[in-house]
């Protein structure tokens, strides 16, 4: 059953970040699981790409936001409300990009329709460190999946019948071949 979170995606929208791109701040840096220097440049990566709105998780180190913070581009938020109400006024052509994370499934129901891309990202092989254990890459991947599901939900429209047929979507390369 879908659900299209009617509620939140209705509920009166306050001040959306104005940056082309927000990141989602993950743990897995706080909880050593993966590798902080390599987190640090992947946002340099893509704030290299223009202005971002860094939005902080909960467990996350001073020192490390500290150091995002210095990153060109990059303005680090102060923690607030839950991202999925804090980012749900967001439009087209903003994007938002985050590490696996099941808010990026929820954030897909809201913003898809809204033309707001939300991407999440694949923890490349040589950023874990010894602590991430195989289940735990496999239940991320796992939520990468989720992920992919929601946008595809997003990406059909209903036919007469109650059928989907696809839309294409000319930011996703899965839409081109």
């Amino acid at each position: 059953m879908r659900n299209d979170f009617a509620w939140l995606a209705g509920a009166p929208v306050g001040d959306a970040p104005t940056e082309p791109t927000v990141v989602i701040g993950s743990a897995l840096p706080a909880d050593g699981l993966v590798d902080a220097d390599a987190y640090v440049t992947w946002v340099g990566g893509l704030a290299a790409q223009g202005p971002l709105r860094y939005l902080p998780h909960r467990r996350q180190t001073p020192r490390l936001l500290a150091r995002l913070g210095a990153l060109p581009g990059v303005t680090v938020d102060s923690a607030q409300a839950p991202v999925e109400l804090r980012l749900r006024g967001m439009t087209a052509p903003q994007r938002v990009v985050s590490l696996p994370s099941t808010a990026a499934v929820l954030l897909t129901s809201i913003l898809s329709p809204r033309g707001v891309a939300v991407i999440p990202q694949a923890v490349a092989d040589d950023w874990w460190t010894s602590r991430a254990t195989p289940g735990l890459r496999a239940h991320l991947s796992g939520v990468l999946r989720l992920a992919a599901d929601a946008a595809a939900l997003h990406r059909s429209e209903p036919t007469p019948h109650g059928a989907t047929r696809p839309v294409t979507d000319q930011n996703n390369p899965e839409d081109h071949g």
